[in-house]
Order: structure tokens, then sequence, then C-alpha cells
């Protein structure tokens, strides 16, 4: 048996016929809050320029641009430095990139380039990647009516904080366009796990001899 709310039977019963337009379902085609208030992912280049000196430090550049990088990087990183004399700076950055996964190509900046162009001679390494961010909706459109809605519309604004909220939490907002490709599985190591599990051996990571771990625990 079908269920009337009881804010519609109650209208109905006291003849408040505006009332029922709050029980009636928004016309076929009302778009969603989805589609009104949409989460636009952008390219947009990501870079950081640091002193030449750097590339033979340890830590030639700086963490978070490296787990930007993994994060949501397309492509590969290029470094690009101020002449012919600091190519082989540029090229040991390049080969830590590349210990580390990274894809990274050296090139020269030429001034009449406008991307790479404000590089030349002035003395430091300029490296960058594409990335995606969120460009997200800004909120607070109230010309939509909030009171008498007899056709029960969704408002204006309706959705927006929630669309505009996951937006700034993507982390890699490309995602949007189509899901990350993977390689694929490795059946030998999969296979060889699954009969360690059954036999009741261990399947995890050994730890390398003589690694000792402290754990302090507050009491």
């Amino acid at each position: 048996m079908r269920t009337i709310p009881t804010l519609c039977l109650v209208a109905a019963l006291s003849g408040l016929g505006a009332a029922l337009g709050a029980c009636t379902t928004p016309p076929a085609g009302t778009p969603e809050a989805t589609k009104t208030h949409v989460i636009r992912p952008q390219l947009e280049t990501f870079r950081v320029k640091v002193p030449l000196a750097r590339a033979t430090m340890a830590q030639p550049l700086p963490g978070q641009f490296v787990e930007e990088y993994y994060r949501r990087g397309r492509g590969p990183m290029t470094v690009v430095v101020p002449n012919a004399h600091a190519l082989a700076s540029g090229r040991r950055l390049a080969a830590w990139l590349e210990e580390r996964l990274i894809p990274a190509s050296v090139g020269q900046a030429v001034p009449s380039d406008p991307v790479i162009g404000d590089t030349a001679n002035d003395g430091t390494i300029e490296v960058f990647f594409k990335a995606y961010v969120a460009v997200v909706p800004e909120c607070g459109d109230w010309r939509g009516g909030a009171g008498f809605n007899p056709e029960n519309l969704p408002h204006t604004d309706f959705g927006c904080a929630t669309q505009r909220n996951i937006g700034l939490m993507l982390s890699d907002p490309g995602e949007l366009l189509g899901a990350p490709t993977t390689g694929p599985a490795d059946t030998p190591r999969l296979v060889n796990t699954l009969d360690r599990y059954r036999t009741g051996q261990g399947i995890g990571t050994q730890a390398p001899p003589g690694e000792i771990t402290t754990i302090e625990v507050d009491r």
C-alpha cells in the first residue's frame, strides 16, 4: 500500500492546496546539482626555482613539490638550466629525479621562449611539470525564491556547498577526466603470496637485519 507523507495528508484534509506543492516531485529534466555546480579540472603548470648550487645537494628540490608530482603530476618533469655551462648540473638533478621514478628531461633556457625564457642567465634552475587543479563553483547565489515553490524546484544554490567541498578535497582533479591506467597484475607474485598464506607462512615484508624500531607509548 502506498504511504502518503503526513504533511501532504494534513494539507489535503485542510484544503491547503498551496502546501501540496511541496509534496510533488520536480518536473522531468530538472538538472541535478552535479550539473548545475560543476567541478572543472584545469591543467596548470607547477614550477619551482632553486639556486644552481642545489643541484648537487642531497635534497635539491623542496619535498612538497616532489610530493605534488607524485599526487597529480602529468608527463615528465622538465629541468631548465640558465646556460650551456649548467647542463651538467641539470643532468645531475634529472638523474636524482629518475632515481625516484620520476621521468625528467633537461633543456637550456631560451630568452625568446615565453615559458622558460625567464630562467636565462639568472643563476637558477627551474623545474616544472603539468598537473590538474580543481576549479570549484562559487556559492552564494540566492536569486531563486526560498519560499513559495509549487513545482518543488531545487534552489539555485542547492548542492553548491557539497560540490565545492568535494572539489577542494580531490587529491588529483585530473581523475575526473578518467581513471588512471594501471599496469598488469604480477601473477607470479600473487600466486607465491597465496601459497605462502595457505601454508601458514608470513606474507609481510621482512625487516632488514639489524634494523631496530622503538615505539614510545604514553601511559
